[in-house]
């Protein structure tokens, strides 16, 4: 039997192999069973522990100091201007170094406790660590929040699938927030472990558990105030159209006591979505460390100030370890702002292609919708483009303007283009000689398909009795500015430039460019409204009603009272113009013509609504050139969605 010098120089050299050898786990289990066996001698333990570990590979040598590790502040040079500047080690700690001092700065909240770990980094391959866990109490908070959070859940999956299922709703931008705050809202922590469990999990163990929740609380925080309201908004709206909690109706023949038995449910219900929605704010609070009824409660039945504190204290003490700032938890869990698309809707596509909210079917959705807000610059652009025989409608009126009634020959390209004031003159002269008649009330005489005749006029002398007023302050002025300079003639370009503001010195000139030009905008899109009402009368088949309610002048007020889907027909439609009481030398061009024909392209009243909206081009009218822009700016996004 060997001596004790002898066992002692064994034991000393096994626990030298035991401090200096990378021990695997199954070694290191049988070594830990050897020294806890009392049976066998020291010499055969420690003998045996030698053969076990001898082959072993040598540790790397390494001074890790203590404090260093667990995740001080340390200076650092800035590797471009070389000055000293300080780097924020915000990654948890795996050494005991802060436990008691966080031990006792949480010990009157009574939720943590220190406890002592078995483990096997030291010389001697087994010792005791300390660090903090829950305790019991901090698993009743949790589960107590955790009933908050299963109470906001159940409403709140109805009310995600009221707003996939509500066909008005196609902007999925609330319902994917939704969505996220549910799959935090799901989320209990430690709740379904007892404390037998919990108190053997490791500070990864307790990031597992937290790491998303407390992401989820911050992130949340970081959102937009008006976005969250929306979000909050949207919930309780949704929440009030449930059944279970709309308000009964309270009428006037319902007896006391039915009327005191509403009441008192109506209450209870106004009772309910209050409470569901102070639950809901608890989360959603509009400043942290301000949830509201939560962090009431949590004060009041547990001495916690807020949810918000009880998450950093979570964080401190289980997870980093060691003290640490809020913005040591944001870059460690990298915390920003949720963020979803404004597109697509987060559910499975099957499901979205039965509802139509798939995204093809999105696609052609917003394809339609595109198309129908496209349809009235298409009517818009129709009239634009209109001729008058193949010829420029424009140009041909200035034309019969100068011939027939001034008796004057002019090249309209040379005035197009170097006086462009004159042609503008002659616009407006032509408007007033030939299409005025048609406009200003004066009386014309009509033929129907029947060969009876009227003496009336499409509309009454007030309805353009202002636009009017304001043309013979138009001509007026041409007159005026042509007068006292004989000699000056301003090119299109230069006009053009004015318009677009690039030369500021002819101010004047703009103004009235303008004028002129909001005129004729004015004057064409009343004339498109009535095309309209009556495009939308004849589509709703009101042909057959009473033919004397077609012979009676348009008043204003009486066409501004009329819904746009009811229609009204134009006066004298189905008729042609005899001839004109009060008429010019161009009026003669439009007699025999009809009013407007029956596939609504052609006829006088087509005729004067083009010119009026052509001539607001010319003028390069701001209003007509922004509904173009718009025109354009819905067909580029018509063709991006078809590639």
């Amino acid at each position: 039997m060997a001596d004790q010098s002898e066992i002692k120089r064994i034991e000393r050299r096994a626990r030298s192999l035991m401090l200096n050898k990378e021990i695997p786990p199954g070694k290191m289990e049988a070594v830990r069973s050897l020294i806890n066996n009392r049976r066998i001698s020291n010499f055969e333990k420690y003998q045996t522990i030698i053969d076990i570990i001898k082959d072993c590979p040598e540790k790397k040598i390494r001074e890790v100091k203590e404090k260093a590790a667990a995740g001080n502040v340390r200076k650092t040079r800035n590797k471009e201007t070389g000055n000293p500047g300080t780097t924020i080690n915000y990654q948890p700690t795996e050494t005991s170094y802060y436990i008691d001092e966080l031990n006792k700065k949480y010990k009157f909240l009574k939720i943590f406790k220190k406890r002592y770990l078995v483990h096997r980094n030291n010389r001697f391959g087994i010792g005791l660590r300390k660090r903090l866990i829950p305790a019991q109490k901090l698993l009743t908070v949790l589960a107590f929040i955790a009933k908050l959070q299963n109470e906001i859940t159940d409403r709140l999956s109805d009310i995600i699938m009221d707003i996939l299922k509500d066909e008005s709703v196609q902007d999925p931008l609330i319902f994917n927030y939704l969505r996220i705050l549910r799959k935090w809202l799901i989320e209990t922590p430690l709740v379904k472990y007892n404390f037998d469990t919990v108190k053997w999990m490791e500070r990864n163990n307790f990031e597992k558990e937290f790491g998303s929740y407390i992401s989820y609380f911050f992130s949340f925080g970081k959102m937009d105030i008006q976005l969250r309201e929306n979000i909050i908004e949207e919930i309780e709206k949704r929440l009030r159209n449930f059944e279970d909690l709309q308000k009964e109706e309270i009428t006037e023949s319902d007896s006391d006591q039915i009327r005191r038995n509403k009441e008192k449910r109506n209450l209870a219900r106004e009772k309910e979505i209050y409470e569901y929605m102070s639950n809901v704010r608890s989360f959603l609070p509009h400043q942290l460390n301000n949830e509201g009824k939560l962090s009431d409660r949590l004060k009041r039945q547990f001495n916690i100030n807020s949810f918000h504190e009880l998450l950093v204290h979570i964080s401190v003490t289980l997870i980093f370890q060691r003290p640490v700032t809020i913005n040591e938890i944001s870059l460690f869990f990298n915390i920003k702002a949720p963020v979803v698309s404004s597109t697509l809707w987060d559910y499975s596509n099957d499901f979205l292609k039965k509802i139509g909210k798939d995204p093809d079917s999105r696609r052609k959705r917003e394809i339609a919708l595109l198309r129908e807000k496209l349809e009235p610059y298409e009517k818009l652009v129709k009239f634009l483009r209109k001729e008058d025989n193949g010829m420029d409608l424009i140009r041909k009126g200035i034309e019969n303007q100068w011939n027939t009634i001034e008796n004057k020959k002019h090249n309209p390209d040379i005035v197009y283009n170097e006086d462009f004031f004159s042609y503008i003159d002659g616009i407006v002269q032509y408007f007033k000689n030939a299409c005025m008649p048609f406009l200003d009330g004066s009386i014309i005489y009509f033929k129907d398909p029947d060969r009876n005749e009227y003496e009336s006029s499409i509309f009454s002398a007030e309805y353009f009795r202002e636009d009017f007023v304001r043309l013979d302050s138009i001509i007026d002025e041409m007159h005026f500015f042509k007068s006292n300079n004989p000699t000056l003639a301003i090119s299109r370009n230069e006009v053009e430039k004015i318009m677009r503001k690039k030369i500021r010195s002819m101010s004047h000139v703009e103004e009235f460019v303008r004028v002129v030009g909001d005129f004729f905008y004015n004057i064409g899109k009343e004339l498109l409204y009535i095309y309209e009402l009556h495009r939308l009368w004849i589509f709703n088949r009101n042909t057959q009603n009473n033919l004397m309610d077609i012979r009676i002048p348009l008043e204003k007020d009486e066409v501004k009272k009329i819904p746009l889907q009811s229609g009204r027909p134009i006066p004298f439609y189905d008729s042609t113009i005899k001839d004109f009481f009060s008429g010019s030398k161009l009026t003669k061009n439009m007699t025999g013509e009809k009013i407007i024909d029956h596939s609504m392209n052609e006829g006088i009243f087509i005729y004067v609504l083009a010119f009026a909206l052509q001539a607001a081009q010319e003028c390069f009218n701001e209003k007509l050139f922004s509904e173009l822009d718009e025109r354009k700016k819905i067909m580029n996004r018509l063709e991006d969605i078809r590639r």
